[in-house]
């Protein structure tokens, strides 16, 4: 039974006293709950430690137990635990393992040993009656509803702009021109969709598994073709090289590939 003169708080300083309890060093309790040495110490003053052949000794515990260990405490915190302090301590435990087809280094832990921690983490929570949040690492901590609006405010007038680039595109591109017949509605709502769909996989990296590069050479070697072809009939569109113009302005400033990449791709 402990006499420390302060009453623990949180569930991390309640670890706190039962660590020291079973003989554990104030570096090593500060090194698994992040609580700091000052608060361990006035934590744990007057807690009597057990003799060397009574403490505890650490169990050959899991992976994924001594990384939920060390997460927990920090998930209780009011600022919570933000997505790359998880991401370093599974990274860790579970270590990685160096992969001979690709040449890097593979975390061993996976996307449900996230899953696994977060959903014990709030079961044991509500048994604590306590709370646990993982932030983001996207989030500005200290005004983090500001920030959440931002991005929301600028997620909108992306998708907005989007669709009207994908608009003005039809008006000038769209398949079977004039056409109302049922095939050439259903020919241009596909087209639409699929407009959308490449414009996405051009300016957002990582939105398609397949490489910008890898697309864009794929797409010129089909255009070539289609270009190259006697049997298609060459139709004037109003507006194609101002459009060209300017997307080739608009990609200049974009970080996911170099300019003179986008424009070597333009036939």
């Amino acid at each position: 039974m402990s006499s420390s003169s302060a009453a623990p708080l949180t569930p991390a300083e309640h670890r706190v006293i039962e660590l020291r309890e079973k003989g554990l060093s104030i570096e090593k309790i500060k090194n698994e709950t992040g609580v700091p040495e000052r608060r361990i110490k006035a934590l744990t003053k007057g807690i009597v430690k057990p003799k060397k052949d009574q403490r505890w000794k650490p169990k050959n515990l899991k992976p994924f137990d001594k990384a939920f260990e060390r997460i927990f405490p920090l998930a209780c915190r009011p600022s919570g635990v933000r997505d790359y302090e998880l991401r370093d301590i599974l990274h860790e435990e579970y270590r990685n393992t160096w992969g001979t087809t690709n040449g890097h280094y593979k975390s061993n832990y996976t996307a449900d040993t996230i899953k696994r921690i977060k959903a014990k983490a709030r079961e044991r929570a509500t048994e604590e009656d306590s709370k646990v949040v993982f932030v983001p690492d996207w989030i500005d901590g200290c005004a983090p509803k500001s920030s959440n609006r931002f991005m929301i405010s600028a997620a909108t007038d992306l998708l907005s702009r989007i669709d009207e680039y994908v608009n003005e595109y039809m008006e000038i591109h769209a398949t079977w021109q004039g056409d109302q017949c049922e095939n050439a509605r259903l020919a241009r709502r596909k087209q639409h969709f699929a407009a959308k769909e490449h414009l996405l996989k051009l300016a957002v990296i990582g939105y398609s598994p397949e490489p910008v590069e890898k697309l864009l050479k794929r797409t010129a070697k089909i255009v070539g073709d289609l270009e190259k072809n006697p049997e298609l009939r060459p139709v004037a569109r109003p507006s194609t090289e101002e459009m060209k113009c300017n997307q080739i302005k608009d990609h200049a400033e974009s970080p996911g590939i170099d300019y003179a990449e986008y424009e070597a791709w333009f036939i």
